[in-house]
């Protein structure tokens, strides 16, 4: 079944039931170009200035840019401060 887009998002009845739990323990938010969120985060998989990959389960998300850091790391979240130039999904 092809997927249906509308104004560039998925359709979320078109996800499986574990797709569907897979990015719903996963919130990113981001702040202009200058600093991201990602909760659900389960640890750091690579940290330098240009990228950051952090292990959200079965999945990783990295925040590509300049001048990148970590601003603050809790248990479940991280905040990433920088120039940010990309957020990837690698599911």
């Amino acid at each position: 079944m092809a997927e249906k887009q509308t104004g560039g998002f998925i359709k979320n009845s078109l996800l499986s039931g574990v797709d569907k739990l897979k990015l719903s323990s996963v919130y990113v938010e981001m702040h202009g170009n200058t600093e991201v969120t990602v909760e659900g985060c389960k640890g750091i998989l690579e940290y330098d200035s240009a990228v950051i990959r952090v292990s959200v389960g079965c999945a990783a998300i990295s925040v590509r840019g300049r001048a990148l850091s970590i601003k603050c790391l809790s248990p479940g979240s991280v905040v990433i401060s920088g120039v940010i130039k990309a957020i990837e999904y690698e599911g």
